[in-house]
């Protein structure tokens, strides 16, 4: 997964500083823009594509970068399936990548979203079927019927700082996944919006790596047996590095990397904040396809699987995060993450795999933890609970929590905004453990940092570390989901 947060960096100095190029492997760069034809090479700005489509479909190795210009693209996109068929795996080292050019900088555009429009009549936006390493930045999703993004047998996906309009199903679905990075993406929702993130994942899964029908079946028969060691060779290399942006980690190289899942935002906004009943009725508000709507649902299992959710924001769900761990040396960390309106905020049940509750905070809910298991295996260090109606923790957790600070208001400054950060007395403020060892915030300021002044920097609970010259002198205002800084008048 080490290759996610090198590869951040990277599209950042892409899109904003006006490189033409990638240097990876041998791949290639395409242009699309509005104005362009998919008669074109791609190769320039003057002879962009005018599909995201085309772009990829041309894209047959590793190391080819797509760049959309801005604008509204009206299709449904395949990667590994259908017109998409000719897609070509990327590598660890060299992924393929598509990069919404928001400043217009590569393309010569005006500065613009760049949007994946469903118009009510497309069921996804983007599907990435049996192909590995590729990257999604910047894009827009909107209009879907079913689901924005559906990823299926795949392995290496990064989906970062994307805008989505959830859809009646998921705004993200995972299934038969693994190496997946969610990032730093937001969710746009209303009482018709399903789930905002759904995985389905194990550790070493992905797509067969035979080259015909014959090479695939004999993977899955040596898969059935335990034999099939291209599936289960270690990535220890990639675990010596800092993970999700230098986010997390861990004390020990763990083989098998699954999933990570942070910084993403899925409140409901405006007079729906708080509105769904959920911290009240066991069903809450209900969308038009289903009962219970979750933030983030993730169900993994695998030797050495792992799952990391952490400096995620969100409100108004069945489970704000729903957890579901098998198998042997399997482990979940959830950590700082802010909740609030939920039925449950963080719903735990494993299978002969710990998990670390971290530094979270739970608001305005029915119960704040339901632990289904082994609670013995399940550590609660740091936790901060509001407004919670029933049980702290339901169900066989632990029995002590470690660093609970219960009934106690966060003190968010604009939680209805979207704007889960903490203002200058709130007692979430240098109240964290810091267990989970975060290196930074939702916003990507360090952790832990003395808050308070007291010359003892300790972590903050929740999604937010609160920085005096960040948060103290200034405030931060949310426009169309994307947080700027706004000086006093």
């Amino acid at each position: 997964m080490a290759h996610g947060r090198m590869f951040s960096s990277m599209i950042l100095g892409l899109v904003c500083c006006g490189v033409t190029s990638v240097g990876l492997a041998d791949g290639r760069t395409y242009f699309v823009r509005q104005s362009g034809s998919d008669l074109s090479n791609g190769l320039t700005p003057d002879s962009a594509l005018r599909s995201i489509q085309r772009a990829v479909a041309l894209a047959t190795g590793s190391g080819n970068s797509v760049i959309v210009g801005p604008g509204v693209y009206y299709e449904q996109v395949y990667v590994g399936s259908g017109v998409g068929s000719m897609a070509g795996n990327g590598t660890a080292e060299a992924p393929n990548v598509i990069i919404a050019d928001l400043t217009g900088a590569q393309t010569g555009d005006p500065a613009a979203q760049v949007v994946i429009e469903g118009d009510g009549v497309r069921d996804c936006g983007m599907r990435i079927t049996q192909r590995d390493h590729w990257s999604v930045s910047g894009l827009t999703f909107r209009g879907q019927g079913q689901r924005a993004i559906f990823i299926d047998r795949a392995a290496g996906i990064d989906v970062e700082s994307c805008t989505i309009y959830a859809p009646t199903i998921a705004g993200i679905e995972a299934t038969n996944c693994s190496e997946l990075l969610i990032s730093g993406n937001t969710f746009t929702r209303d009482p018709e919006s399903g789930s905002c993130i759904v995985v389905s994942a194990e550790a070493h899964a992905g797509r067969p790596r035979g080259e015909d029908e014959h090479e695939r079946g004999e993977e899955r028969r040596e898969d059935s047996h335990g034999k099939d060691d291209r599936r289960h060779e270690s990535r220890d290399d990639d675990h010596g590095r800092d993970r999700a942006k230098g986010h997390f980690r861990p004390s020990r190289r763990i083989p098998g990397e699954t999933v990570v899942i942070e910084s993403n935002r899925f409140p409901m906004l405006g007079e729906l904040y708080l509105a769904s009943n959920f911290g009240r009725e066991e069903h809450g508000r209900r969308n038009r396809v289903h009962e219970r709507v979750y933030g983030i649902d993730v169900a993994a299992q695998g030797d050495g699987a792992t799952v990391q959710i952490f400096n995620n924001v969100g409100s108004d769900c069945y489970n704000g995060i729903r957890l579901r761990l098998e198998g042997d040396r399997a482990s979940g960390v959830i950590a700082g993450n802010s909740l609030a309106g939920c039925w449950i905020g963080i719903h735990v049940s494993e299978r002969g795999g710990r998990v670390l509750l971290s530094d979270n905070i739970v608001a305005h809910s029915r119960f704040a933890i339901a632990a289904m298991g082994h609670g013995s295996k399940m550590t609660i260090s740091g936790l901060l609970t509001f407004d919670v109606g029933g049980a702290t923790v339901l169900g066989d957790g632990p029995k002590s929590i470690e660093g609970h600070r219960q009934n106690v208001d966060p003190k968010w400054v604009a939680p209805s905004a979207g704007n889960f950060a903490l203002e200058a007395d709130s007692p979430a403020i240098d109240s964290g453990l810091g267990a989970a060892g975060l290196a930074t915030d939702i916003r990507g300021l360090a952790r832990p940092y003395d808050g308070n002044g007291n010359r003892d920097a300790k972590s903050d609970l929740g999604a937010y570390e609160y920085h005096p010259d960040e948060d103290g002198t200034r405030r931060l205002r949310l426009v169309e989901w994307r947080e700027i800084e706004a000086r006093p008048n």
